[in-house]
């Protein structure tokens, strides 16, 4: 589909109301025109049918004695219309027609009442304007009633004229707007169209700076634009820069660690072997937890690395897997650093649960997180790991009761590097792993907490045609 520009939006939108006001302006004109020439031609007609009734009704009174007085005053009004009337009829007080120049059918338009009356009255039928004009005599008695029919048929004419003048000159001047409204459009966006493309080369590297010159505001915004615009490439390059520089420091640091790390879990399985002697079950223990430790220092290295690699969930292979059975070996690696701790475990495992659709270590990396901030920020009290079904969804929960965290920084604690609690050992990387992870297979964590009453974090899993691959054999 094309795509509308600017140029043809303000183009469109100013013709179309420049348009709307000729239209209106030429319907409120033409019938305005119209109007003031039918009530000049009823003016016109009253000073006619004045001089006819002030001429012709005392002769009435004279003449009506006798038959040919009568038709000689018919034949004089007769004669006396043909410039401005179509027909002139007479009436008496009784509503009678006296005289009537043309005779034939009469349009009912007015009552008895009206012809009897003393008013001035005109009505349109038809093509034909009517005028009923009372004669009053020298004494004041209201003696007959004129009824002059006037002709439209030249008024038609000239409508009909006017209208297709006032058509050519509306025609015209649409298409003067339409001309100005080109003209117009085009002094208002061909600015915004060489700004654009200036932005555009800019951004490919062919323009250092913008720079547009048409004498209005725009050129202040253009020179405001490219200031921006330089200081952000600069800032970017130099991000760019710096997060190179980051990712090399990280890398060398992550592999000069790693290498003592190496060294150090291997000669510690080498003693726990006893190849190197025997020794205590106490030192054993004790070696054990160094070893546990070792291990939890290697995996936050790797996952820095992962992060400056970009590489924290990278392609994923899906699988059915027990979320009970998942959530009990992980318990069972992190039973001996909870009760080291003084913590209670409860464990609420529902039965019968299906299998989700999952890549299981990155899930298993997922929980490790969650149990381990757990187990890391509860001073004493209690853990809650809880699976159950609801709505769809297989949910696992994880509930302490340690510090919590302020309401005010809940919003970030999926952030990298986001740590509350200085005095606690991490790097802040744990729940920003959990959802990168939740994203990636389309699930959801959430995370409640309420400061000194503890936190729960819930990971929802959806069910899809995918997710249902048999039922749950873990216990509760």
């Amino acid at each position: 589909m094309r795509r509308v520009t600017l140029r043809n939006r303000f183009f469109r939108s100013m013709f179309i109301f420049s348009s709307i006001l000729s239209v209106v302006f030429f319907v409120y004109f033409y019938f305005s025109v119209r109007r003031i020439f039918l009530n000049q031609l009823i003016e016109t007609s009253k000073l006619h049918t004045v001089f006819i009734v002030n001429t012709f009704g005392p002769r009435l009174d004279e003449g009506l004695r006798g038959v040919g007085e009568v038709k000689k005053i018919r034949s004089l009004l007769y004669h006396a219309r043909e410039e401005h009337f179509e027909r002139i009829v007479v009436y008496n007080m009784s509503g009678e027609i006296v005289v009537d120049t043309d005779g034939g059918v009469l349009p009912e338009e007015f009552s008895p009442e009206e012809i009897r009356g003393v008013k001035y009255l005109t009505r349109f039928h038809k093509n034909t304007l009517l005028i009923l004009q009372p004669y009053i005599s020298s004494n004041g008695e209201h003696r007959y009633t004129f009824l002059f029919f006037i002709p439209l048929e030249y008024v038609g004419v000239w409508n009909l004229r006017f209208f297709f003048s006032l058509l050519l000159w509306f025609i015209g001047l649409i298409v003067f707007l339409f001309i100005v409204s080109e003209w117009h459009a085009s002094m208002v966006t061909r600015p915004v169209s060489e700004l654009s493309r200036q932005i555009e080369e800019f951004k490919k590297g062919e323009r250092s700076e913008i720079k547009v010159s048409t004498g209005t505001e725009i050129d202040d915004f253009a020179r405001f634009l490219s200031g921006v615009l330089t200081d952000l490439n600069f800032s970017l390059k130099e991000l760019v820069r710096l997060n190179r520089a980051k990712s090399d420091f990280i890398a060398v640091v992550s592999h000069e660690l790693k290498t003592p790390l190496t060294a150090a879990k291997g000669y510690i399985d080498f003693i726990l072997s006893g190849k190197a002697g025997k020794i205590t079950k106490k030192i054993k223990n004790n070696l054990e937890v160094v070893g546990r430790n070792l291990s939890r220092l290697e995996d936050r290295i790797l996952n820095i690395l992962k992060f400056s690699r970009g590489e924290v969930v990278g392609e994923l292979r899906f699988e059915p897997v027990s979320l009970n059975i998942l959530v009990e070996e992980v318990l069972i690696d992190n039973r001996r650093r909870i009760e080291e701790n003084g913590l209670k475990l409860i464990k609420i495992l529902e039965k019968g649960l299906p299998s989700v659709y999952v890549n299981r270590e990155k899930i298993r990396e997922a929980v490790e997180n969650i149990l381990d901030n757990a187990i890391k920020f509860t001073d004493n009290g209690y853990i809650e790991v809880r699976t159950y079904q609801e709505n769809g969804e297989i949910v696992l929960t994880v509930t302490d009761s340690g510090r919590g965290i302020p309401e005010e920084r809940l919003e970030s604690v999926f952030e990298r590097f986001t740590r509350f609690d200085l005095t606690r050992s991490g790097m802040g990387l744990g729940l920003a792993i959990v959802k990168e992870i939740m994203e990636a297979h389309r699930g959801d964590v959430q995370i409640k907490s309420r400061l000194g009453e503890g936190t729960t974090v819930m990971l929802k899993f959806k069910l899809g045609t995918e997710g249902n691959h048999g039922k749950d054999t873990g216990n509760r």
